[in-house]
């Protein structure tokens, strides 16, 4: 249900030992929001004024395993749909339903037939990846390293046709999410492949990314680096300063940020300029 042991104790030595927040993310992997959740809860760091308790939360997670839909849960304790989504998600939280021997046999005839994983959803009241899940563990479908290398091929078709890549038009292109793996897998193709990621959205008081930008990539080939900034900026709040962007950005694209106190439109003018 929850984080491991293991992972725990990594993180708590990480923080005794003096790594900031930011620094704990980059190592294990986590994102920055999730960690605060995970640190919070198992009392690495302590909570602000006002947030959960952990005996609050561990009620929203009773409730929710219950039966409790994530909107009925926010509705009871007076809190945001999706704070206690972030809780979920980051407690690794899931409800868990075996398939009984009749479901089983429908799921195997619905894949048979050819039925649509939208339509079994419905039918089976799971989640998308629930129902490939269980299907694989079933044998009725088997993950295809093809579809894999593909997508690398695609990303690196994608970056010598254009330099730089967004995780949007990576999703329009081939229909699936741009992943870390696939942008890993492309670098060690291809040693001119670079990124950078989103991996915060704002400051105290200055959003500097749309939140739906959260864990986004850009992928870029080095001769592209200007081109690659110049996006990143372009998606950025143009009130924003630089800095801020800075440290919201992990990857080698993150080198190429300048240390300026400077806006973000004041620079690119600056830039154009230039």
């Amino acid at each position: 249900m929850s984080v491991s042991p293991e992972v725990v104790s990594k993180i708590r030595e990480l923080y005794e030992r003096g790594c900031s927040v930011r620094e704990i993310s980059e190592v294990t992997g986590i994102e920055m929001r999730r960690l605060y959740v995970i640190m919070k809860y198992y009392g690495i760091i302590k909570g602000r004024s006002g947030s959960l308790s952990r005996d609050v939360i561990d009620k929203i997670i009773s409730d929710y395993l219950k039966g409790m839909t994530a909107r009925e849960v926010a509705a009871k304790y007076g809190i945001r749909v999706g704070t206690v989504r972030l809780l979920l998600k980051s407690l690794r939280v899931k409800k868990r339903r075996d398939l009984s021997g009749d479901e089983v046999e429908l799921l195997k005839k619905l894949f048979r037939d050819g039925v649509p994983y939208s339509v079994i959803c419905k039918m089976l009241n799971l989640s998308k990846s629930r129902v490939y899940r269980l299907a694989k563990k079933h044998g009725f479908v088997k993950a295809l390293p093809s579809v894999r290398l593909w997508l690398v091929d695609k990303l690196i078709e994608l970056l010598s046709e254009r330099g730089v890549v967004d995780c949007e038009l990576f999703k329009k292109t081939t229909g699936r999410p741009l992943l870390l793996q696939t942008v890993q897998d492309a670098m060690r193709r291809n040693s001119e492949i670079l990124y950078g990621k989103i991996i915060g959205t704002s400051t105290h008081n200055l959003r500097v990314f749309p939140a739906q930008l959260l864990g986004s990539y850009i992928v870029y080939l080095k001769s592209k680096e200007r081109d690659a900034l110049l996006h990143l900026l372009k998606l950025a709040n143009p009130n924003a300063r630089l800095n801020a962007v800075k440290n919201r950005v992990i990857g080698p694209l993150r080198d190429a940020i300048p240390d300026e106190h400077v806006t973000v439109s004041k620079f690119l003018l600056k830039y154009y300029e230039g």
